[in-house]
Order: C-alpha cells, then structure tokens, then sequence
C-alpha cells in the first residue's frame, strides 16, 4: 500500500521538477538574449546564461529520450538552440573567434595597427655641390640652378658642402640607409628617423654613400652620391628625395 501510494507523489514530483527545469531554461535563454540585445557589455553574463539554457535543455532532451515527441522536447531544441545562437553572438561581440569563423593569425595586425604616411609620394632631384655651397630643398621642384653660396647648413640652407668635402645638414642629423629597393626608401627612413640610432653630424658622400635626414622644415630626406671626387677640388654628385 505504502509503495502504491508514493507512486503517484514521485510521478508528481518528477513532473514538478521537469516545469521547473523548463521554466529555468526558457528563462536563461530570454535573459542572455536579452542582455545581448540590450546590453553589450554584459558578454560575460549573456555566455553565463547561454550555457545555462543549453545546459537545462539537454537535460529535458535526455529526460524525453524513447518517448513520443512533445511539447518538452520542442521546449529542450529551442532552448539548446537559443543558448548556442546567444552564446555565439556575445563571442562575436567581444571580438573572439566563433566556430567555423576566421580567427586571427599570430602575430597578426589590426589594418590600423600600422598608421600609413600623410604623403608617401617624393620629390626627386640631382645636384652637384662643391665646398661652400649649399640648397634649399622645402622650396620644391630645384635644380642646379638653385645651388647657393653658403656659409653652413643655416637659415634656409638644407644640405651644405664644407671645406673639405663633408655635407652636412640644417635638420639635424644623418642616419645611415642600407641597401634595398628603392620601393622601400621610405618606409627605412621613418624607421630610422624615428629609432634614432647612430646619428651622425656629417657624412662623406663617397660613392654610393646614402642617408635619410630631415629638412629644416622637418620633412623627411633621402641622399644617394652618385659620383664625388676629393682629390683638388671635391664635389658630389647627389640624388635626393623629399617627401
């Protein structure tokens, strides 16, 4: 008798702890979506929630297992799949790679990690310079013509030839470019313009000699010698490029 009587009580009870585990699930999956939808910043708590959906709705899933298809088992599909879209979509909003999606490679860089130059196209020119002579390399387009006297690498005066053959510039210093395309010329002198590294007052344009500098306007500067003779009277012959 007694086991005949809690038969009817633990069906009750099972009962009642199924609606219960329903309601929970249907619960955490209209927080989580509504946190996301609402709430951006609640990532965290909508994923909480999510896991809690799908979670309740596996459980009602394998409590309906072998039994005719009903409304709990509409209830358990809709809460998996309604924690797992929610779930998803708060990854997505924190920037983290989803399943199937495109995740980010090592080492890889936003598009605007790197900030691109203002102005990447030169102003290219060929002069020659002899000691006590200098050019003024802000005001555009030169040519010979525009190779001054100078007494040093002031005023408007960029690049200057002393004495002895040594140019010399009114921007500062001299970093060293090494070798490589003339595509990558600029990209090397910001390097080097903004490491600092091995500055040098003076250079000597021997042959093939090339250095990034900066104007005394401070746009930035690229010198090859092309040619240059020391023996008597030095000269050079420089190819330079403004930008």
């Amino acid at each position: 008798m007694s086991h005949d009587a809690a038969t009817p009580l633990n069906t009750r009870a099972k009962k009642r702890a199924g609606n219960f585990m329903t309601v929970l699930g249907v619960a955490a999956d209209i927080t989580a979506v509504a946190a996301l939808i609402f709430n951006k910043d609640l990532a965290v708590f909508v994923q909480i929630a999510a896991v809690a959906g799908i979670a309740v709705g596996l459980y009602l899933l394998l409590r309906q297992w072998g039994r005719p298809v009903g409304f709990r088992v509409l209830l358990a599909i809709i809460c998996i799949t309604a924690g797992c879209v929610a779930g998803a979509l708060s990854l997505q909003a924190r920037g983290l790679p989803t399943i199937g999606g495109n995740a980010p490679s090592p080492g890889a860089s936003s598009p605007t990690s790197s900030p691109t130059p203002a102005n990447t196209t030169d102003t290219a020119f060929q002069f020659r310079l002899t000691p006590y002579t200098g050019i003024d390399l802000d005001a555009g387009v030169h040519a010979q013509s525009d190779v001054a006297d100078a007494d040093g690498p002031n005023g408007n005066i960029d690049l200057f030839m002393s004495k002895f053959g040594y140019i010399e510039v009114n921007g500062g210093s001299f970093y060293t470019d090494t070798e490589g395309p003339d595509s990558e010329i600029h990209s090397r002198c910001t390097k080097s313009l903004t490491a600092q590294r091995e500055p040098h007052s003076q250079i000597l344009p021997t042959k093939a000699t090339r250095a990034c500098f900066k104007t005394s306007s401070g746009k930035m500067g690229w010198v090859l010698s092309n040619d240059a003779d020391f023996d008597g009277q030095p000269y050079a012959v420089l190819n330079v490029r403004v930008w």
